[in-house]
């Protein structure tokens, strides 16, 4: 029996006061007791977490496993491939649109403004500069892909062709293209590859010569036996060091990424693709501040391959 206490004093009975202990440890049993489900309910979702997530690494795993059997490099290359050349050709487009629409504002400078004309040809120059090398690009991209298509063709209606579509980039320049074709008969050749290449030189004769005062030079002619044709692009640019002439046709033609005057991706494009049609690309001279001379020489009959059954009997020979 509970003797009298200080809680006496102010009227609670020990009943009372046994039933608020009661009451008191019947609430901390039910706190106690939600804590304790609440607890045991995160371990159990940790737990389940933890399973399921060890089950999508044990799938992801095995999914892995799978792709690696089915993992053929040479098709990954040509979807890589194939998507870079997509893409660089919607940048291309994008660009060639630009120039345009620098042109037609051009035409609408007043005479008594020449730096705003002069500045807008700029722009309309770095982005007809960037579009044919998104061209490039596309091309060297393909070019491993590409089933060449052999036809009777001649070389002059291909360049005359090439400088209509550089024409634009030359005047933004405000530069001249002088040609001299000499009397030539059709040769075999792949068409497409054979513009790339006239494009990848012209273009780059143009971009390497100053500005107003700048010459490209084009000309056509038979060799001496008349079994091959060459090909000279020269400009009078600012020319190609003497260190840096032996690897103008590497991609990067410097350690340090940057390339050297006159080389990159295209003119390495540009020697593959000469390859490709059976012939050559030759640096045969570059002067400081003298320009340079390029040269393509290829074979009137086309490579081995021409002869097959991909030639075309019918050509552009008129």
């Amino acid at each position: 029996m509970l003797t009298g206490g200080p809680l006496t004093s102010y009227g609670i009975s020990n009943l009372e006061l046994l039933l608020l202990l009661l009451g008191l440890l019947s609430v901390l049993g039910v706190a106690f007791g939600l804590l304790w489900r609440r607890w045991r309910k995160e371990v159990l979702r940790s737990e389940l977490a933890l399973v399921a997530a060890q089950q999508r690494a044990e799938r992801l795993h095995h999914e892995v496993v799978q792709a690696r059997a089915r993992y053929d490099p040479a098709e990954f290359k040509r979807l890589l491939e194939q998507s870079q050349a997509e893409i660089a050709h919607r940048f291309g487009s994008r660009l060639f649109d630009i120039a345009e629409r620098c042109r037609e504002i051009e035409r609408r400078v007043p005479p008594d403004q020449p730096d705003v004309r002069i500045a807008i040809n700029g722009i309309a120059a770095q982005a007809l500069e960037l579009f044919h090398q998104s061209r490039v690009f596309v091309g060297s991209a393909s070019l491993a892909h590409r089933k060449p298509v052999w036809e009777t063709l001649r070389v002059r209606n291909v360049l005359e062709g090439v400088i209509k579509e550089l024409l634009h980039y030359a005047e933004t320049r405000s530069l001249c293209i002088l040609t001299d074709y000499g009397l030539m008969s059709p040769i075999v050749t792949d068409r497409v590859w054979l513009h790339d290449l006239c494009e990848v030189l012209i273009q780059n004769a143009i971009k390497y010569s100053p500005e107003f005062t700048g010459i490209a030079r084009i000309a056509l002619r038979p060799d001496e036996c008349g079994e091959r044709i060459i090909i000279d692009v020269q400009d009078n640019g600012p020319g190609i060091k003497p260190e840096d002439q032996t690897r103008i046709f590497e991609p990067y033609a410097r350690g340090d990424g940057q390339r050297a005057p006159g080389g990159g991706l295209g003119l390495a494009y540009a020697r593959e693709l000469a390859a490709k049609l059976g012939g050559e690309l030759l640096l045969v001279e570059s002067q400081p501040n003298g320009g340079s001379l390029f040269r393509i020489i290829l074979p009137c009959g086309g490579p081995a391959e021409a002869s097959g059954p991909d030639r075309a009997e019918e050509g552009e020979a008129t």
